[in-house]
C-alpha cells in the first residue's frame, strides 16, 4: 500500500473560488487590482457625466454611453461572482455531489480528488510554489492554474514538514519557473482583457468629451435625427431655445424647435408641410399661409413660431410690403425652383 505522508482536506465554496481568482491576479499581476478599480471608477464617472448631459442638456445621444457604461460597470462589479459561480456549478456537475469536498494526497504522485472527480499529477509538473501565511499554491505546467493547499487543513502531516517536502520534490525538476517568468505568463493571459478594457475607457471618454463638452450645433442635431435627409435653410435663436427650417429636397418644408441649455441644442418638436400645398393655398386664397398648429409652444418661452413658404416670384409680386415686414425671410432652392421661407414668432421675440 502506498505511503501517504501528507493529506490536505477542505470544502470548496463559491466564496472560496472567488478568493482564488482575485488573489491569484493580485499576487501575480500586482497592478491588476488597481487597473480593475480604475476601470470601475471611470465607468461610473462616464455614466454620471452621460446621464448629466441627458438631463441637463437634453442630449438623447448621451443615453448610449450612459447605458454602455452602466452595463460595463455592472459587469465589472459582478464578474468575479459570475465567473466563480459558473466554475463552481461546473465542478458540482462533474462531481455529481451536492457539495464540493477536496482531498489532496501527496504520495508517489500528487492526487487531487474533488467530489467524484480525481486528477493525478507528477511532481515534475509543478512549475512554481507560492507560499503565503495561510496556504501553498502549486502552479501546474500547461493549464497555468494552481492547486491550493491550506496550512490549517492537513489531516496527515503538518505545515513545516510539508514545506520541506514540496521544496525538495520541486528541486528535482529542471523546469521550474522563476517568479518573473510566472508573472510574465499570467500577465500574458490577462493582457488582452486589459487592452479591451483600456480601449473601451478611451472610446467612451472621447465620445463623452465630444458629445457632452463640445458645443453641438443645430445642423448636427438635425443631421443626427434625420440622417442627413434634411437640409437646413436657416435658424434663429429664441428665448431658451432656437428654431430651424429645412427641406427634404423634394416637396416638404420642416419647422423644427430646439431647447438650449448651455452650449447644447436639443430637439423638442417638429412638423412639416407640402411646399406645393402651401403654394396652392397662397395663390388661391390671396393670403399668406401660416402653420396652423404653430411651431410649438416651445419649452422655456412664451409664444409660438408660425411659418410658411412661397414661390419667390409670387412673393415678390403679390405680397405687399407691409405684409412682408411682419416676417423674417430666407430664400432657398428646392427641386430647381426658387422659394422664400417666411416665419414669425407670435407673442414673443425672435432674437
Amino acid at each position: 500500500m502506498e505511503h501517504i505522508p501528507f493529506e490536505n482536506k477542505y470544502e470548496i465554496t463559491k466564496a472560496l473560488m472567488r478568493r482564488w481568482s482575485q488573489r491569484s491576479r493580485q499576487k501575480v499581476a500586482r497592478h491588476w487590482p488597481l487597473f480593475l478599480l480604475m476601470m470601475t471608477v471611470l465607468y461610473g464617472v462616464i455614466a454620471v457625466l452621460s446621464l448629466f448631459a441627458v438631463l441637463i442638456y437634453g442630449d438623447q445621444n448621451m443615453l448610449y454611453p450612459a447605458i454602455l457604461s452602466l452595463l460595463l460597470l455592472s459587469f465589472s462589479l459582478a464578474r468575479p461572482y459570475i465567473s466563480s459561480g459558473r466554475e463552481f456549478k461546473r465542478l458540482l456537475q462533474l462531481s455529481g455531489e451536492t457539495r464540493l469536498d477536496r482531498t489532496i494526497h501527496f504520495g508517489d504522485k500528487l492526487t487531487v480528488t474533488t467530489g467524484n472527480s480525481t486528477l493525478t499529477f507528477s511532481y515534475g509538473q509543478i512549475r512554481f510554489v507560492d507560499e503565503t501565511d495561510e496556504s501553498f499554491r502549486l502552479w501546474i505546467d500547461g493549464a497555468l492554474a494552481f492547486i491550493m493547499v491550506y496550512k490549517n487543513s492537513f489531516t496527515v502531516g503538518d505545515t513545516g514538514a510539508f514545506s520541506t517536502f514540496i521544496k525538495e520534490k520541486c528541486a528535482e525538476s529542471e523546469m521550474l519557473w522563476s517568479k518573473r517568468e510566472l508573472y510574465r505568463k499570467v500577465l500574458k493571459r490577462i493582457l488582452p482583457r486589459m487592452i479591451i478594457g483600456a480601449f473601451m475607457i478611451i472610446f467612451l471618454l472621447i465620445y463623452v468629451w465630444i458629445s457632452a463638452f463640445h458645443p453641438n450645433t443645430i445642423a448636427q442635431v438635425v443631421n443626427r435625427r434625420w440622417n442627413y435627409e434634411i437640409q437646413v435653410i436657416c435658424s434663429a435663436e429664441l428665448p431658451n431655445g432656437a428654431v430651424a427650417f429645412g427641406y427634404d429636397g423634394a416637396d416638404r418644408i420642416y419647422g423644427i424647435l430646439f431647447g438650449k441649455r448651455g452650449n447644447h441644442y436639443s430637439y423638442i418638436d417638429a412638423h412639416s408641410y407640402s411646399i406645393t400645398s402651401i403654394n396652392d393655398t397662397n395663390r388661391a386664397g390671396g393670403w399668406l399661409f401660416e402653420s396652423q398648429e404653430g411651431l410649438l409652444p416651445y419649452s422655456g418661452g412664451e409664444g409660438k413660431v408660425v411659418y410658411g413658404v412661397a414661390d419667390a416670384g409670387w412673393w415678390n409680386n403679390a405680397v405687399t410690403e407691409s405684409e412682408k415686414e411682419k416676417y423674417t425671410t430666407s430664400p432657398f432652392q428646392c427641386a430647381d425652383a426658387d422659394y422664400v421661407l417666411y416665419y414669425r414668432l407670435i407673442d414673443g421675440e425672435v432674437i
